[in-house]
Parts: structure tokens; sequence; C-alpha cells
């Protein structure tokens, strides 16, 4: 747990939604998406567009730094391996680091091969999934999977690389 005036970073802000679980602490939150870090700078938090990649922060000066649901977006465990060693690279010594990915138990619209550990998650819907979607939708949910067939692109390829080895 962090002391109380600990300065930390949440890398995928987003909307803000975890800045102000405690008011003890003093969080910077950066995100890619203007929409977003607009809420979340209307909501009174402090927030700035960032890649997760280059965070634009100098080394060593996070008591603690936090990823929820981020690492899982990037198309390539090269990029997430980035991603968490620019993260580590904010960190002052004996920081500490907290990163959330989807998980296998999730529940939801994907399955995963359970007799992995480590599975590269695609972020494009394959062409051929959108097109069990049409096959089984109703008429209402049809254009929504329509769109989202002509936006796709060929998927990324699934592999069972692990992100990261401490």
């Amino acid at each position: 747990m962090a002391a109380s005036g600990s300065l930390g970073a949440d890398v995928g802000c987003g909307n803000g939604k975890y800045m102000g679980v405690n008011p003890r602490l003093f969080l910077l939150g950066s995100d890619r998406s203007w929409g977003l870090l607009d809420i979340t700078n209307r909501r009174g938090f402090e927030a700035m567009q960032a890649d997760t990649l280059a965070l634009g922060y100098r080394p060593n000066c996070f008591d603690f730094a936090l990823s929820i649901a981020v690492i899982h977006h990037l198309s390539t465990s090269e990029r997430r391996c980035a991603a968490v060693r620019e993260m580590v690279r904010i960190l002052r010594p004996g920081g500490q680091l907290l990163v959330f990915v989807w998980a296998l138990e999730q529940k939801g619209k994907r399955r995963f091969d359970q007799t992995q550990q480590d599975f590269m998650v695609p972020w494009v819907i394959p062409v051929n999934s959108v097109h069990n979607t049409l096959t089984a939708s109703t008429a209402g949910e049809t254009s929504n999977a329509q769109d989202a067939a002509e936006d796709s692109t060929a998927p990324v390829t699934s592999s069972t690389n692990q992100v990261f080895h401490r």
C-alpha cells in the first residue's frame, strides 16, 4: 500500500475512473485519447496526452504506477514488453507497478485456449467471426456487424509468447 502523499502514474487512465479512489495519493494520468482526457480533466484530475511507449516523464520519479486494461491493446509482445519497461523506467528504486490485462476467466465474447498460460489477444476482429455474427444476429444487430466487417482488416496472428519475465 502506498504511503499518504505518494506520487503515482495512471498509464492509460482513460476517463480517470481510478484516479480519485484514494484522495491521500497524488495521481498523474496519461492516455492517448483526447476525448477521454477531456473527461478526466473535467472531473478535476491531472492528465496529459502520452503514448504508453513514451510517457514523457523523467526517470525514477514515481512511487508507483498502474496500468489497467491497457497493455493488451498493444499489437505485439515486443510492444507490450516495451510498455512495461517504460513504466518501470519512471518508477523510483523500490517503486511498485500494478498491471492488469484481460484474464482467461473473463466472461464475454472472446474465448481463450485454457491450456495456454500466455496468449496474444488479437486486437482486430477476424472477418470470419463477424460473418458468424451476421449469420446469427437479428435484423437490428446486422448493421453494426456489417460496419465492423467493412472496417476490419486481417486479424493479428495469435501467439503464445511470454509477455514479461521478472
